[in-house]
């Protein structure tokens, strides 16, 4: 989410001269995993020399559990083979990091700007977990080697008095500030992308990957994209256009594994999140129903009747029911609950289908209205 250095309240010059004391030794005789667990264990106790651990809690059971989701996909378990851990930070930041050896920390801060919502989260860590997989950590760290070579040879230069030394370092300093900046927009752009497979696999919504840019844009505001050049981070509207043109091939590799996204880990995202509705009878009504006419000629009834009040937050409450029940309600081919149920709706036109073993799918529209809380009846037909 932001830079694991400076976000986590480490001096990065300090660190790396440090560090390519002790390392420019070893790193030719030791393998890139090697190399990633040795800098992350140092990494690591710089880190919590300067914060706290949280490490019990609702909200720590949680990451936990979410966590484990994610790093025991397919996808991470075929990479490197990292010992992953997350450690729970008291800062009031809203962060996610990587550090090396597979080793991540999530902020207090950013529990609180997502709401505790296990989607958004699980894309948060996601997209660091995806971080340790690609050992971006190290390979930056490796290259901040190079640097401080290059950087010795020209000052070895200046020192023998080569003038010509002087301007080139310049030079080589501009030009690496710019190309580094630009490695790592591209390596958190890897990581957005990979990270939205993983946290698929894990069974979370690619929908919870958008309202977390938005609720991060919301927290840290958007750059120029003039700015952008020279950050090391991506603006988040440009992270949003890359979700959502690899949004497909996530939802794909979602659903394949979660068919029904209510049943997912994650649950349905919060513009369609459903629980399940009593399996009692609904009520009968006085107030006039509007029938909905379906592809195949079943109906739904449409009642203006509020069998739910409407939620707080804008989401509108519709009950869905079908004869007989037990019909799997879905939303432009998402899958989200069974009958009866009801879901909290944003107002806008959907298309429904309705499908039941035995019975001919019903597929309609309906449209909700701000506000008007309705019931969809599906009457189902049974297969010739």
């Amino acid at each position: 989410m932001r830079p694991v250095q400076g976000s986590l309240g480490i001096n990065r010059g300090s660190t790396y001269l440090v560090a390519f004391l002790m390392f420019t030794g070893l790193c030719s005789a030791q393998s890139l995993i090697e190399q990633d667990l040795a800098y992350g264990l140092t990494f690591h106790n710089r880190v919590m020399a300067s914060n706290n651990a949280i490490t019990s809690g609702p909200m720590h059971e949680k990451l936990r559990v979410i966590f484990t989701n994610l790093v025991n996909t397919p996808l991470v378990q075929q990479g490197p083979p990292l010992p992953y851990s997350l450690f729970y930070l008291a800062r009031p930041d809203a962060n996610a990091a990587s550090g090396a050896g597979g080793r991540l920390y999530v902020t207090d801060g950013l529990t609180r700007v997502t709401d505790g919502d296990d989607g958004m989260l699980a894309f948060a860590i996601g997209h660091e977990v995806a971080h340790s997989l690609q050992q971006h950590v190290v390979k930056k760290f490796l290259r901040e080697i190079e640097h401080e070579q290059m950087l010795l040879w020209y000052r070895r230069r200046i020192a023998y008095g080569d003038r010509r030394a002087n301007w080139e370092l310049v030079g080589y300093v501009t030009a690496h500030g710019i190309a580094e900046r630009k490695i790592e927009r591209d390596e958190e752009n890897k990581a957005d992308l990979v990270g939205l497979q993983i946290a698929a696999q894990a069974g979370y919504h690619p929908d919870f990957a958008i309202q977390l840019t938005h609720a991060m844009r919301n927290q840290h505001k958007d750059q120029s994209k003039f700015m952008a050049f020279f950050s090391d981070h991506p603006r988040w509207a440009t992270r949003e256009e890359r979700i959502s043109k690899n949004y497909d091939v996530a939802l794909n590799t979602f659903s394949a594994r979660w068919p029904v996204v209510a049943q997912s880990p994650g649950g349905v995202p919060s513009q369609i999140t459903a629980y399940q509705a009593s399996t009692a009878a609904p009520a009968p009504t006085s107030e006039p129903r509007v029938a909905a006419v379906s592809s195949n000629g079943a109906t739904a009834a449409l009642s203006s009747a509020p069998p739910v009040a409407t939620p707080a937050n804008g989401l509108v409450n519709v009950t869905f029911t079908s004869s007989p029940p037990g019909a799997l309600v879905s939303f432009s081919g998402m899958a989200v609950a069974y009958t009866p149920c009801v879901i909290k709706l944003e107002a806008q036109r959907y298309r429904v289908k309705m499908k039941l073993a035995g019975y001919a799918d019903w597929a309609g529209e309906i449209t909700v209205e701000a506000g008007k809380p309705s019931t969809v009846l599906g009457q189902m037909e049974r297969s010739p």
